[in-house]
């Protein structure tokens, strides 16, 4: 039988080498002209505006998916959700 310890040590190095899921970024496109913000809210300052259809970096978005983290044009900053059209991952064929 494997002790405890050893089981707790390769636990929380697997949780230290591999990030969740949601930290990988993936890829998608405005669905309309949208402004990029500073932060998380209409409260936030506009970095720059992004027309509709730029291809987007998405980073992350907040616990309630209303607003998302991006990379586009040179620009990073918060896009509200509900203008991002997030683009199927592309798989690559085996063999």
């Amino acid at each position: 039988m494997i002790p405890r310890r050893v089981v707790r040590y390769f636990v929380i190095l697997a949780l230290l080498l591999f990030p969740p899921l949601s930290a990988f970024a993936s890829s998608g496109r405005t669905l309309a002209q949208v402004n990029m913000r500073a932060g998380p809210g209409r409260s936030f300052h506009v970095i720059t505006v992004l027309p509709a259809r730029t291809s987007v970096g998405i980073l992350q978005c907040t616990r309630d998916r209303r607003w998302c983290n991006v990379s586009a044009r040179r620009h990073r900053g918060w896009v509200d959700a509900r203008y991002l059209s997030r683009m199927p991952s592309r798989k690559r064929p085996r063999g």
